[in-house]
């Protein structure tokens, strides 16, 4: 099974077992989605207060029509202070509203400061990694296919997966754009 690692405005969808780690959620959000009828799976990470964002509500869209999940874990930053509370709050309850529009489920919700996602033999779960199958130790950064430095697509490699949405943690979209000439072309890879 692999395991992906994605950043901020990223997300990926997968048919078939996959796990899926990312950065520290300061202020963010993880959605988190399987299809049961296709076991399909995948995840969105949500750079927070940018649902107003028509870059960014076009990839949660597209990443939705791709996958038409059937069930949605929302992962919210964990709140340490009053206005973190109320900042996050207003998030969460737009990243519900979302879900229920867009994907036409309810949303389980967790909150952490860490987030993961897993779907393995017909089970899914996303939360904190330590309390996924495999624990912490089964999310790794280090261990991780990191996705970051490309564009979004179809992708072959790794038994097959769609990027959609671009690494907004580090790479203005411009940049991307700009330093890619070749953006209809996966980059080469190596095939584990």
């Amino acid at each position: 099974m692999a395991l992906f690692f994605i950043e901020m405005g990223q997300g990926i969808v997968v048919d078939g077992d996959v796990s899926v780690c990312t950065s520290t959620l300061f202020s963010c959000s993880l959605i988190a989605g399987w299809n049961q009828n296709t076991n399909a799976a995948g995840a969105y990470h949500y750079p927070a207060s940018s649902l107003g964002k028509a870059d960014v509500l076009a990839d949660m869209n597209a990443w939705a029509a791709r996958l038409q999940p059937t069930q949605v874990i929302l992962v919210v930053a964990e709140a340490m202070n009053a206005l973190e509370v109320q900042t996050f709050g207003r998030d969460e309850a737009a990243l519900q509203a979302w879900i229920q529009q867009q994907c036409q489920v309810a949303a389980a919700v967790d909150h952490q400061t860490a987030a993961a996602m897993c779907f393995q033999n017909g089970h899914f779960s996303a939360g904190v990694p330590s309390a996924l199958p495999g624990g912490s130790g089964a999310f790794g950064r280090s261990s991780a296919i990191s996705v970051t430095n490309r564009q979004a697509g179809v992708y072959p490699d790794h038994g097959g997966f769609t990027l959609i949405g671009h690494d907004r943690e580090n790479a203005p979209r411009a940049a991307v754009h700009a330093t890619n000439a070749n953006a209809n072309k996966p980059a080469c890879c190596i095939i584990l």
